[in-house]
């Protein structure tokens, strides 16, 4: 268990890592109206809640954390967690929240009421134990039903970058699973629901939760701008009759052309231009997909939920916050920096003061800052009727969801040296080594930097 001390007011340690985010004001889902033939819905009385949890899961031994309510930074909590512990907190609908740590953890923004109990699945990838979503050692919660969940196979994929011994152990040290995998391949697993877990391996790798929900997919080579994507897609058979939406937005800052891989075939799906300020949406037929680009780019799949993204000092994103038929289907999203931070949105450039976030309106943006900065997005289940303009759902929100945070300074995080091998026969459509490093000295002259020193 995390043991919990009582704290003044003041701040109780200085930051480390920090980890941001917004707890959706409607947390509910609909329901068909009774006798209804043309698709329309209300709010489900059943599914209503007035509160998201914020778990914390700890990647080492006497980890320090101080959880704040903003803007006031007011503090919540403060406690201390050791590796494979969680620890659970309960915020209201609305709430902006800010959590400080002396070390990475895993932090999982969560909230349904199917969710809560282990009856549900999620859709993210998690960060490493340095806090980045590449790496060789992850501690996660499973959040998954004990059934299996509506697309195909298990919910949690391991994606090999490098040949990989593998091995998942839970709480108490008892193997879960032991397995190999060559780099390109992939492995489905399932677990007890929301138990705790430790996933080793002696390669490189991805680790994602998928069900079909809101996602930016994290580039191979740190943060969500790049060249190189791997994760699992939702093909549409699983739709039924009904016409899927162009889910997968790619967005970039140059004209890039993008190659789509299907990962399980071993076969190219697509190649497509990526034009620049515009929403570039497609389909993915493939269960499970490798994306290259010449050009860097960003990724997502939209469909409703919540997803985090973020850049770093010298990058700029083209982001896009899903648009809808009204304010109640629309995209909320808000960028996330600490005290001093400018940020670029478009033309318009924005100081930071003190643990303020900065709202992003629906459309497709240019983002940048002289700082690590985070991206949450909210899109309120504008899905339902993307496919039939007979569907009326005025009361949008967002019945379960679970989505990992990562810190502002995961945003830095690069991978350099690793040896990546071809998907296909022949060359990748571009060519680099890359290797799990994380940059220390960029770390150190941020801690120093916070200390008011100069590196």
């Amino acid at each position: 268990m995390a043991s919990i001390r009582q704290v003044s007011a003041e701040p109780a340690l200085e930051p480390s890592y920090e980890y941001y985010g917004y707890v959706p004001a409607r947390i509910w889902g609909l329901r068909s109206l009774p006798g209804s033939i043309w698709f329309q819905y209300e709010i489900n009385p059943n599914s209503i809640l007035d509160r998201s949890l914020l778990v914390f899961i700890g990647n080492h031994d006497q980890t320090e954390v101080s959880v704040y309510v903003l803007p006031n930074r007011s503090l919540l909590e403060s406690f201390t967690v050791n590796k494979l512990e969680k620890m659970t907190i309960r915020l209201p609908n609305g709430t902006f929240f800010k959590a400080v740590s002396d070390k990475p953890v895993t932090l999982i923004l969560m909230a349904g009421k199917n969710m809560e109990v282990g009856d549900n699945w999620a859709q993210t990838f998690f960060t490493s134990v340095e806090g980045g979503y590449v790496g060789r050692e992850f501690v996660f919660m499973a959040l998954q039903a004990s059934r299996m969940p509506y697309v195909q196979g298990f919910a949690l994929r391991v994606f090999a970058l490098e040949d990989s011994q593998i091995k998942v152990v839970d709480a108490n040290g008892t193997t879960a699973a032991d397995f190999q995998l060559e780099a390109n391949e992939y492995r489905q697993l399932t677990f007890a629901p929301l138990a705790v877990y430790r996933l080793t391996s002696t390669g490189n790798l991805m680790l994602q939760l998928w069900t079909g929900g809101s996602l930016f997919y994290p580039a191979v080579e740190g943060g969500f701008v790049g060249r190189l994507f791997y994760g699992a897609a939702l093909v549409t058979e699983l739709w039924g009759s009904l016409p899927p939406p162009p889910a997968y937005v790619l967005t970039g800052l140059e004209d890039a052309r993008a190659r789509i891989i299907d990962l399980e075939f071993r076969r190219e799906f697509n190649t497509t231009a990526v034009a620049v300020g515009v929403n570039n949406s497609m389909w993915i037929e493939a269960s499970h997909m490798v994306v290259e680009s010449d050009k860097p780019i960003t990724l997502m799949y939209q469909s409703g939920g919540l997803t985090y993204a973020g850049v770093k000092p010298g990058q700029t994103m083209e982001l896009y916050v899903p648009t809808g038929k009204d304010a109640l289907s629309m995209g909320e999203a808000y960028v996330f920096a600490e005290e001093g931070t400018t940020v670029t949105v478009d033309d318009m450039r924005i100081k930071v003061s003190a643990d303020e976030m900065v709202p992003i309106q629906p459309g497709v943006h240019r983002i940048a800052a002289d700082r690590n900065v985070v991206i949450q997005i909210v899109h309120w289940g504008a899905y339902i009727r993307s496919y039939n303009a007979r569907i009326e759902a005025p009361y949008n929100g967002i019945a379960e969801f679970a989505s990992c945070v990562p810190s502002l300074q995961a945003m830095s995080l690069t991978y350099e040296g690793m040896q990546l091998k071809p998907v296909l026969g022949g060359e990748m459509a571009w060519a680099y080594a890359l290797a799990i490093v994380v940059p220390l000295a960029l770390i150190v002259a941020w801690q120093l930097r916070k200390r008011g020193r100069t590196p």
